[in-house]
């Protein structure tokens, strides 16, 4: 009974204000499309799964990390340097702005995205020999480093989207097209291709996305010849360097355990713990649904000086969170097997991995969108240290524990490490800007 008063008077508080309210409201439409794409990502995860097994699964999860590393790179944090500026120039409705800045960062991530792709592509066989022990990944990673140039454009296109309020519109390229088009290319092609077939679905879903995702910011920005040279290419690198760190340290805390498990364990290892550790992560869902809606706000109200504002909102939506959260965490917690087990019998033996990690994920959604609060209040060098600090204690731990342990060692590392690194950013913010998220 006091548990059901907690929950009616936080979703009272929340439904109260109306900063709350703008944010519920976007996070509805924001949140039905994470459900969608979470969903989509499940099932894509559970046809990998129960068409190649543990030991196919976890080929194409090691294959996967490498592309993952060359997106980021191939971002150099381009994607939310264009976010900012472009949203600054669209609300003064200046359009020469937007069209000169977008066509500074697009030719930019291009020409880094090409590089690091062909560079993926020449060292598949070094990658597949020296670093993971099997030559059958040199064609699997060969294949997805073609997808490094359509990922990159889909993340940059989402962003711009976003910085012109098209929520919607950045949600279904970033996180519904690519798995709903993987789905189906892996249902055509799996009989012939193999695991390889997984490659290749992805590839087609970067691709038709970053399609999709170019037609929908034609179709957005006002047409116009004028072109505005005011954002240099050198200012877009300043700010996007900084993210770049960012994003990197944030790849290392979730790629580290399955590369060591892929150095020092089986193949069917990585498999079950990457199926584990990717379910886990749907309890935190609801940390990016909300966080990109609050995202703007944040930063609004904290240039305005509206300290206390933004603080009621970072409270509010954290307790929002927490109630959204808690129903998957509670699933996770106790029937870990049986969830594990829709992924195949294979995987059944892995639900102790699926209720450790999701534990950490409990705790990262607990403490709000407190790294989300750091960088948008020009606190990008704390986030960057904080979040470079948890990197270096997953690695630390995965290193000290993945040897003997295996997959246990790596979900109790990935979780410690999370822990820590979420409830160090939020004594950063109390520290920073004199308020707490929860």
């Amino acid at each position: 009974m006091a548990i059901s008063l907690n929950v009616k008077n936080t979703l009272c508080s929340v439904f109260s204000d109306r900063h709350m309210k703008d944010i519920l409201s976007g996070t509805v439409a924001a949140f039905t499309l994470k459900v969608l794409a979470a969903g989509l990502v499940f099932g894509f995860n559970v046809l990998i799964a129960r068409f190649f097994g543990a030991e196919g699964a976890g080929l194409y999860y090691l294959t996967l990390s490498v592309v993952t590393l060359g997106v980021v790179i191939g971002r150099f944090g381009l994607d939310i340097a264009l976010l900012r500026f472009a949203a600054a120039a669209a609300a003064r409705k200046d359009w020469a702005v937007v069209r000169g800045v977008s066509k500074r960062g697009i030719s930019t991530s291009l020409i880094i995205s090409v590089f690091v792709s062909l560079v993926t592509l020449l060292a598949a066989p070094l990658i597949a020999h020296y670093l993971f022990h099997d030559d059958r990944l040199v064609s699997l990673i060969r294949w997805m480093s073609l997808a490094i140039v359509p990922m990159v454009l889909t993340f940059i296109f989402g962003q711009l989207l976003r910085s012109l309020q098209l929520i919607q519109k950045s949600h279904f390229i970033q996180n519904v097209c690519v798995p709903a088009i993987g789905i189906i290319v892996l249902l055509l092609i799996r009989r012939r291709w193999a695991v390889q077939g997984a490659t290749v679905a992805y590839v087609a879903g970067a691709g038709i996305s970053a399609l999709i995702g170019y037609w929908l910011w034609r179709r957005a920005v006002p047409r116009g010849d004028e072109i505005s040279s005011s954002v240099k290419i050198s200012e877009l690198i300043s700010v996007g360097t900084p993210l770049f760190c960012i994003a990197g340290v944030n790849l290392i805390s979730n790629w580290a355990s399955i590369f060591l498990l892929g150095i020092f364990g089986h193949k069917s290892d990585v498999g079950v713990f990457s199926v584990a550790m990717r379910t886990a992560m749907l309890t935190s869902f609801i940390l990016q649904a909300v966080g990109s809606i609050a995202a703007p706000k944040f930063a609004a109200l904290y240039y305005q000086g509206d300290i206390r504002s933004l603080e009621t909102i970072a409270k509010k939506s954290t307790r929002l969170m927490i109630v959204a959260a808690m129903p998957i965490a509670i699933l996770f917690t106790l029937f870990p097997q049986w969830i594990m087990g829709f992924f195949g019998i294979q995987f059944s033996a892995g639900g102790y991995l699926l209720s450790i990690m999701t534990i950490g994920q409990l705790v990262n959604v607990a403490t709000g969108n407190v790294i989300l609060l750091l960088m948008m209040s020009g606190k990008e060098i704390i986030a960057r240290n904080n979040n470079a600090m948890g990197a270096f204690i997953n690695v630390l731990l995965c290193l000290a524990l993945i040897p003997f342990f295996g997959p246990l060692g790596g979900a109790i590392a990935v979780t410690v490490a999370v822990a820590i690194q979420n409830i160090a950013a939020f004594f950063a913010v109390k520290r920073s800007l004199g308020i707490t998220a929860i």
